[in-house]
């Protein structure tokens, strides 16, 4: 489950897991430039949504770059409306069951991360491993690591580049790899290919 997918390939944590190893995926981008390329590039379901912990509509500054966008609640010059919904309501129309284990959720979502994590049905649709971005203030930090400890069952395991890495300690069938993988502060591999690390010695079939 991507959230805040961005462009299909570039900087992207989980374009190794659809394309590469064949999983199935969620990828939630709600501007319209990266729209074609998702469909194009990727094997993931695209959902062109912002998320929040409540539905609403709000506006997509920086649209029409490859680099970051901002979401404002007003009207600004050369942005886009975009409709807001939860995880929930997403992964529900995703057609997963309830019950379906997600192995991986990487979320960046420029600042809403903690409102997003607030509208995720995490005992509906139980997490593996959380990916979320490291960046913000202190309150912010707190509130994501509250809501993924807290309503999400999951432990912290440690820093993986700009990210935060949790996991579930119930359902990681070996949580300490995450937590090696952590520790890797000087490693120059991708996001990616540490993920590769990890699946393969947590037991995942990985070329």
């Amino acid at each position: 489950l991507d959230v805040g997918s961005n462009h299909p390939i570039w900087l992207s944590n989980t374009f190794l897991l659809d394309v590469c190893l064949g999983w199935h995926g969620i990828c939630v981008e709600p501007n319209p430039r990266h729209a074609r390329g998702i469909a194009a590039m990727r094997s993931c379901q695209h959902f062109p949504f912002g998320v929040s912990d409540a539905a609403s509509q709000v506006y997509l500054t920086n649209h029409r770059s490859d680099t970051l966008s901002k979401v404002v609640s007003r009207p600004v010059m050369m942005a886009v409306e975009i409709n807001v919904t939860t995880l929930d309501q997403i992964v529900r129309a995703s057609g997963w069951p309830p019950g379906t284990v997600i192995d991986v959720v990487d979320m960046d979502v420029e600042g809403l991360e903690c409102r997003a994590i607030r509208g995720y049905p995490f005992r509906t649709y139980p997490v593996r491993y959380f990916l979320v971005e490291a960046k913000g203030s202190s309150r912010s930090l707190a509130c994501i690591a509250q809501g993924l400890t807290k309503k999400g069952g999951l432990q912290f395991a440690g820093r993986v580049g700009g990210d935060d890495l949790y996991f579930n300690p119930q359902l990681a069938a070996r949580p300490h790899v995450a937590g090696m993988v952590a520790r890797r502060p000087n490693d120059q591999r991708t996001n990616a290919e540490r993920w590769q690390v990890a699946l393969r010695e947590d037991g995942f079939e990985v070329p």
